[in-house]
């Protein structure tokens, strides 16, 4: 069973330019007090292992491929990036992302004065974001 978890949603529309990050939006569910939302992004205090779960729904502003990868502490991850394609202008791409991440806490654990963040960043763009739904549970 997992020490905490945290659900994470927006349904409010965001504008994102190529290369911004996406708000996850509010905390829905959350156990435990190792993982909350932090300006937009997963913030994580404690040592471990998470797993992150994301589904993002973009309407891009003109046809062609959009992409969203995950970011720890503003570092690509290895392989977490998922590609959609829009065949007509304003049409809802919605693309699933997830990754398994070690966060070791610089100087000592817990990591409560400099926590490790996840962020979601819009690859090609721009477009409307129009909703998200992030998981996050330490393994």
């Amino acid at each position: 069973m997992s020490k905490a978890a945290l659900q994470a949603s927006s349904t409010n529309v965001q504008a994102v330019i190529a290369n911004g990050q996406i708000n996850v939006g509010n905390a829905k569910l959350r156990f435990g007090r190792d993982i909350a939302v932090n300006n937009g992004s997963i913030s994580i205090k404690t040592c471990g292992y998470y797993k992150i779960d994301s589904s993002v729904t973009i309407q891009p502003t003109a046809i062609g491929e959009v992409a969203v990868k995950l970011q720890h502490n503003g570092v690509d991850i290895p392989g977490a990036v998922s590609f959609g394609y829009a065949t007509v202008a304003d049409q809802n791409v919605t693309m699933d992302i997830s990754s398994i991440i070690r966060v070791t806490c610089q100087n000592s654990c817990p990591c409560e004065s400099i926590p490790d963040t996840v962020s979601i960043v819009l690859v090609d763009g721009p477009g409307d974001v129009v909703s998200t739904l992030t998981d996050v549970v330490k393994l």
